[in-house]
């Protein structure tokens, strides 16, 4: 004799599947909500950290350049010792965001801006001694287009990179 199960009997099983749905969808979301939760945590503590300090890199190149004509037009050494204290400052903040990033992108710009930023130097510091040996106004103007902007509008453009970058 075939026995039918009673409107009780089907239930039961019914709301234990579902009460089983719902525990797996919980523990999906619960893990899910963590992964956000890191994401978020990562963005505030270390992409703020990286966007921070990229932005100190861009304001330190900008204050090493302007230091360095300052001396190209003044010829005053006291311009030379901060653009020296500038470009410590700049190396020690360039280590640091090179400990801190983690994308191949953001490793490949730090090491084009460190390459660049050391021909940068090495340029500057052989303008600076045409100038502490007497060339005057056309040859150290000639010397400054030609030798010195490309290569910082290149620097400036890898930090600048980097910035934007680090955005997203």
């Amino acid at each position: 004799m075939q026995k039918s199960w009673t409107f009780g009997r089907k239930l039961g099983p019914g709301y234990a599947v579902m009460v089983l749905i719902v525990v797996v969808l919980s523990t999906i979301a619960i893990f899910a909500l963590r992964s956000v939760v890191e994401s978020k945590d990562r963005v505030i503590n270390v992409n703020a950290t990286i966007q921070i300090e990229a932005q100190r890199l861009s304001g330190l190149d900008e204050r090493i350049s302007s230091l360095q004509r300052a001396y190209w037009l003044t010829r005053e050494p006291s311009r030379l010792d901060r653009v020296r204290l500038e470009h410590q400052e700049f190396d020690a903040t360039l280590m640091r965001l090179k400990s801190m990033v983690y994308t191949d992108e953001s490793r490949r710009l730090i090491n084009e801006i460190e390459r660049l930023a050391s021909e940068y130097r090495r340029i500057s510091e052989e303008l600076n001694q045409s100038v502490q040996q007497g060339a005057q106004g056309e040859a150290v103007i000639r010397a400054f287009d030609e030798k010195v902007v490309p290569v910082r509008a290149q620097v400036d453009d890898r930090i600048s990179r980097l910035v934007a970058h680090d955005l997203h």
